[in-house]
């Protein structure tokens, strides 16, 4: 019996083994495994061999460099930190003259070594940030912890490429130390470490691993690194980030100011841009802090505290399209022969002028809006921002048109939606497009945007609706236009009356008929008393 069990048992034992490796695969498909690759000693003449491998099998690195290591080193490659930089690898700090025992140095001594590598990090870096620290030969103790303030990285793989140079040799380690979570120990010192490195990343790419910075695999598994504190890997403990995605970018009408936020909500990150094709750094002009010429082309990157950066964003800057409700470049130019003659076509130029003159002038840069019509038509808005223009420019782009409000007297965009089937259908409730629409295409064509109100005239009256009821006196006043939005919106589906003469609930009621055609679609039962009941002689009180 004792027998059968142990047998039983190691069945079991060899069904679960079996099926290990499938489960495994699951798990790596959802989670990948990764893996820090770090160079110390260089740059050297060989790290651009390296950069361009990298670049190639889209793998990330660490570089620990010491300042100054013969003809290596910071002090001698800062165009190979640059590039290192532009293509998202992190710098990271191996001290300056790599002196061992590092323990035996003075404390001043220890800093000292410490910052003169910063100070061409920084540089490198457009400014400063928190750099990882390797001490030389993995020295360690509690006076280096203490002195050096900084996360100090060791390792978990080491292929011994300093003493065995040869290619075949460090490959093999490399294959055969790998784990997820592993800080892999190399010298891009050595054209074979170079070789077998590049050969182990393609290897180990196939089998799942992803390739990232020292920074981004403490991130990626949700460890803050300590300062004064060792290590040597980062092991998955449940947590699994997902990598920095390419900034979304938009543009706001006030500037034009360029927004950017991360795709995936990331926190941490500060955004910059270049505009003259470089990948922004810490040095770069930022997203929230200056205005960009409409058809600038820019590239946009966010930059974590650790230096980690996003991929590229590249966009050509841009009004965002609701914009046109308020600024049309052409429309601004032919209706202003003076800014004409001064600007052509010229939209940054012109939106410029309008932004700094043509607001206070009370010029009109668009079918859809005036600025001045726009404050005399709202009390409310005119509590608010008093006789500051551009608050009412920001009003009407981010609440005026969601709201339906006129932005003058030739566009009513109630009338104009109700008016035409075919944009109904293509834009809905989508309010702000019918404003775009409008200036973009329906001047042109010839569509009328404003409301023949006498036609309404049997259903609705403004004055009668307003006094009916208080609140709409309250909100609105007699603003024809706003009552005539909230009738159709609001009113007819609250049994509101805005006629002595109709009643939709009357009506809605009384013919079985238009409730088999009509349902509950009260403007059918609007559009019917005005074309066809009142001729039929109904009653719709």
């Amino acid at each position: 019996m004792k027998r059968l069990r142990i047998l039983s048992l190691i069945a079991a034992t060899a069904l679960l083994l079996s099926l290990l490796p499938a489960f495994e695969a699951t798990v790596s498909a959802a989670e990948p495994k990764l893996i820090a690759f770090t160079f110390d000693d260089g740059p050297s003449d060989n790290t651009p061999r390296l950069l361009d491998g990298l670049r190639d099998l889209g793998a990330k690195a660490t570089f620990f460099m010491s300042g100054s290591n013969g003809s290596s080193g910071t002090v001698n490659h800062p165009a190979t930190l640059k590039r290192m930089v532009a293509e998202g690898h992190q710098l990271a700090n191996h001290t300056y003259s790599h002196y061992v025992p590092f323990s035996e140095l003075s404390s001043e001594s220890m800093r000292r070594e410490e910052t003169l590598v910063e100070r061409d990090l920084f540089a490198a870096m457009g400014g400063s940030y928190i750099d990882f620290v390797r001490i030389p030969g993995g020295d360690d103790s509690s006076r280096i912890d203490y002195t050096i303030q900084a996360p100090l990285i060791f390792w978990s793989v080491d292929p011994l490429d300093w003493r065995d140079r040869d290619a075949d040799i460090v490959y093999s380690r490399l294959m055969s130390g790998a784990h997820d979570g592993a800080i892999v120990l190399s010298h891009d010192l050595y054209s074979s470490t170079v070789t077998g490195a590049l050969r182990a990343i393609r290897d180990l790419k196939a089998q799942g691993y992803e390739f990232v910075t020292v920074a981004e695999l403490f991130r990626r598994r949700g460890v803050t690194p300590q300062n004064g504190v060792l290590y040597a890997s980062v092991p998955n403990r449940g947590t699994q980030l997902p990598a920095y995605q390419a900034p979304t970018v938009s543009f706001v009408m006030d500037g034009v100011n360029l927004m950017a936020k991360g795709a995936n909500r990331e926190s941490g990150l500060t955004y910059y841009y270049t505009v003259n094709g470089t990948v922004p750094n810490l040095g770069s002009h930022r997203c929230d802090s200056e205005r960009i010429a409409p058809g600038t082309t820019i590239q946009v990157v966010g930059i974590d505290k650790y230096g980690t950066r996003t991929p590229v964003t590249t966009v050509v800057a841009a009004l965002p399209s609701a914009a046109a409700a308020v600024f049309d470049a052409h429309y601004y130019a032919d209706r202003y022969p003076d800014l004409k003659a001064a600007f052509g076509y010229d939209e940054s130029r012109l939106l410029s002028h309008f932004r700094h003159s043509g607001l206070k002038e009370g010029r009109v840069a668009s079918p859809a809006f005036s600025v001045r019509e726009y404050r005399a038509a709202y009390a409310d808005l005119q509590a608010a921002y008093g006789a500051d223009w551009n608050k009412y420019v920001r009003h009407f782009l981010n609440h005026g048109m969601k709201e339906g409000r006129r932005g003058n007297a030739q566009f009513d965009v109630t009338a104009y939606r109700s008016r035409y089937p075919d944009l109904q259908a293509a834009y809905g409730s989508d309010l702000p497009r019918y404003y775009v629409h409008y200036v973009r295409h329906g001047l042109a064509e010839g569509r009328q945007a404003v409301m023949d109100m006498s036609a309404y005239a049997p259903v609705f009256d403004a004055h009668y609706y307003a006094d009916r009821y208080p609140d709409l006196k309250a909100a609105f006043g007699d603003n024809e236009s706003a009552l005539w939005r909230h009738f159709t919106v609001h009113g007819l589906a609250e049994g509101r009356r805005a006629s002595d003469t109709f009643w939709i609930t009357a009506y809605k009621d009384r013919y079985p008929d238009l409730q088999a055609a009509f349902g509950s679609n009260r403007l059918k039962y609007v559009e019917h008393y005005i074309k066809h009941g009142i001729a039929e002689g109904r009653t719709a009180i």
